[in-house]
């Protein structure tokens, strides 16, 4: 009886611990220069500081098909993320400003969250993944 206990626990902790898989499918990217870099959240502490805990991913924009690029990204566990994506042009890792301090470079965030004159809060992007799962991001420039 403990033997089936063991192998039963066993199999659900081996599902939970499983990887989910996100697919990012990006719409409306300006050009095909520099890449898109990904940086996903499981917190708001640092909710888009450039520096903290979080995980960032590069995606060369090389196999692009028109204005479109479709990502995947194995995130260890299920659990609620904040996605947010710089289409970094110039290939800086760093947003670029105009004059008055709007970006000169494209971004987007999970939940397809709009943003004009500040930036999004965290509640407002956060996703669940509990499976695999696709989510759809329009860049934004200004």
């Amino acid at each position: 009886m403990r033997h089936y206990f063991l192998s039963t626990l066993l199999v659900i902790s081996g599902l939970y611990l499983q990887a989910q898989t996100l697919t990012i499918e990006f719409e409306k990217i300006r050009n095909n220069e520099g890449v898109l870099s990904v940086t996903i959240y499981e917190n708001d502490e640092n909710w888009l500081d450039e520096e903290g805990d979080y995980l960032e991913y590069i995606f060369p924009k090389e196999k692009m098909t028109g204005n479109s690029l479709t990502v995947s990204i194995e995130v260890e566990k299920p659990g609620k993320y904040a996605v947010a994506v710089l289409d970094d042009e110039d290939g800086d890792e760093k947003m670029r400003h105009n004059f008055i301090g709007y970006p000169r470079e494209g971004f987007g965030f999970s939940n397809n969250v709009h943003v004009w004159l500040s930036r999004p809060k965290y509640d407002e992007c956060l996703l669940e993944i509990r499976n695999d799962t696709t989510i759809q991001i329009s860049m934004q420039y200004k």
